[in-house]
This record gives structure tokens, sequence and C-alpha cells, in this order.
């Protein structure tokens, strides 16, 4: 694997593309959902001050609340990777016992989540040193917990392992990947190597993310899959409250993120399309939904929740800008989730 540098201040105007280039090809088989973020962006952009690495309590417990939004005033929302147990996060003394890192470590992150597949690269300050003294030596340079590839033992659950789950590292500079297989991790440590590819090799899912570069967000999600499909989280009750409302036409990748503008929280959708035409049509169907649509998931009208929306076409790509109304930052992640009709291709 070629030398990862020290990147955990969000100096570089690539960032997207430079985490998109840690997630190997053979990830995600069609499907792809990834979150990325930096925290340390986060962090000043929240006006708090970050940790040292290693800090646990409560000056962990406040930072953490203050980037992931639930800070009085906090003008950010992260959501964190499992990789990090978020549902443990006032053990993370614990967990850096159990194993030899926490998320006090982590400055930057990329995370695909599609259960039982679940891979994350944590940036940050990482001691290989540690891990050993936590969990044992390494074979073939990968640190592993559990005796089988996607294994559960319900007799070793733990603060860091909630499910008793089995768990792969390897590190490299200052890059540790986390697994619950051996072979993507494996993977992971290929690239660099003669023909390893990676999502950055992804046409669409790369325009995705130069696109979401364009702007000092701190946070996104970048996705490809069939956004045409089922209607996921979404209430049936409301999508017939809404009707078939516009179409934003046929996009093939589309990531979301969140920035800060003048101290005030901006969403920013992107979608990448097969080319110009379909482009400057589904932004059409992009303008008309968010003055005159609604969500599929609450029924409410987008112009009631996302103020003054800006809507532009560079080639085959369509990005928006709105700030929020009656919406907080955290429930515009959930769009993704529940893949609201923001995030809903041609049906």
């Amino acid at each position: 694997m070629t030398a990862s540098t020290n990147s955990s201040k969000h100096s570089s105007s690539r960032f997207f593309v430079a985490q998109l280039a840690q997630m190997p090809q053979s990830i995600g088989r069609g499907t792809i959902e990834l979150v990325a973020a930096d925290l340390d962006a986060a962090s000043s952009l929240a006006h708090v001050e970050r940790p040292s690495d290693g800090t646990t309590g409560a000056k962990l417990d406040n930072w953490l609340a203050d980037i992931a939004g639930s800070g009085t005033g906090s003008p950010v929302n992260v959501v964190l990777p499992e990789a990090v147990s978020p549902g443990r996060l006032a053990q993370a003394n614990e967990v850096a016992v159990e194993l030899g890192w926490s998320v006090s470590n982590v400055h930057q992150f990329i995370e695909y989540s599609n259960p039982p597949d679940v891979f994350t690269v944590l940036t940050g300050s990482f001691s290989g040193q540690d891990i050993t003294s936590a969990v044992g030596r390494q074979t073939n340079d990968i640190w592993s917990i559990g005796a089988d590839d996607y294994g559960f033992d319900v007799n070793s659950v733990s603060p860091a392992r909630r499910l008793g789950e089995s768990v792969r590292f390897a590190l490299h500079g200052d890059r540790l990947a986390v697994g619950r297989a051996t072979p993507i991790v494996e993977a992971w440590k290929r690239l660099g190597g003669d023909g390893a590819k990676t999502l950055a090799d992804d046409p669409a899912l790369l325009a995705v993310a130069e696109a979401l570069d364009a702007t000092n967000a701190y946070a996104a999600d970048l996705l490809e899959e069939d956004f045409s499909a089922g209607v996921g989280n979404r209430s049936p009750t409301k999508v017939a409250e809404v009707g078939g409302g516009p179409s934003l036409g046929m996009f093939t990748a589309a990531g979301i993120r969140l920035l800060v503008d003048s101290g005030l929280p901006k969403g920013v959708p992107v979608y990448a399309y097969p080319d110009g035409n379909a482009a400057s049509s589904g932004a059409d169907g992009l303008r008309q939904l968010l003055t005159s649509g609604r969500s599929e998931v609450n029924a409410k009208p987008w112009s009631d929740q996302l103020a003054n929306p800006k809507i532009t076409v560079d080639g085959s790509i369509v990005s928006a800008t709105f700030g929020f109304h009656d919406m907080a930052p955290a429930s515009y992640w959930s769009t993704a989730l529940a893949h609201d009709n923001l995030l809903t291709s041609a049906r």
C-alpha cells in the first residue's frame, strides 16, 4: 500500500475523493452506501476545541455532543461510524483497553455499511503496539478478534463488540482499516499496488466526490444503487398522500452533504446523470420538487423545510444548496436512510 499522508486537518480540497480512494472496488457488489466525515473540520465549524487523542470522560462526551449537533447551538451534525461503537461512547476508555484505540483517536473516516458487511477506514493517531497489547499479535499484518469472518459469539459481548461480532484490523501510517471479515481488509492492504482498483475508479462516484469537494463540506453520504427501488423506510400512507410528484429523472450516483456557511448549516444534494441532457432535465425536476413538492416521509412541503434553494448544473452533475426552515440538519441525513424523494429517481 502506498504511504498515507497525515490528513488530520481538512486542508485538502479533495477530501472526499481521497476518502473514496480508501475503499476497495470489490466492496458493495452494486449497492454502495458510504458515509465520510472530517471530525477536525466539524470541530472548527462548531467552534469547539477538539480534545487531545486518548481523552475520555466528560471532555470527550461534550466534544462528541457538539459535533453530533446535540450541543447547544451547534450548527454541525456528524453521524459517527459503526466502527467506533457509537452506542457505547460513554465507555470509550473500556473500548480503548479492549482494542488499543477508541473514537478519541479518530480524526477522519469513511465507512461502508450494509450488514453484515461493515468496512471502515479511520484516519488519526493509532499505535500498533497498543493494538497488539490489547488484542494479541497480528497474522499476515492483520489483527483478529473472533475466530470466523462475520462470526458472532454471544459469550464475548463487550463495550467494543455489543453483539460479540468478529473484527479485523490493519494499520498503515495514520490509517486504520476495520472490517468484519479478512478478505476486505486484505484488499485494502493491496491498494496502491498494480491493478488495485478503488471506488475512486468508479466514474459516477468519482464525479459525485469531486462535486462534494467543490465546497468545504465536513460530512457526506455517497450513494450508488437502484434509486428507483421500493419505498425504503417511507410510510406507504405518506407516499400515497404525496402522489407522483416531480421526477428527478434517472441519476446513477448521488451524494448528500452538510456544510456551514456564515455560521448557519446548509444542505447540499449532488446527483450524477448519464449526460448533460439528463442532468438538465433532472435539475428541472429537482427545482419543481423543492418549490412545490412534498416529502414522502412526512408529507410536508419541502419549501416549508428547506430555505432558499439554489440549483446548479455542471455537465452531467446537478447540485443544490439550501438552508433549513422546519427541519433539523440531522433530519436531512435521514433522507438517505429513508430514500425520500430527494434521493428517488424515476420509477
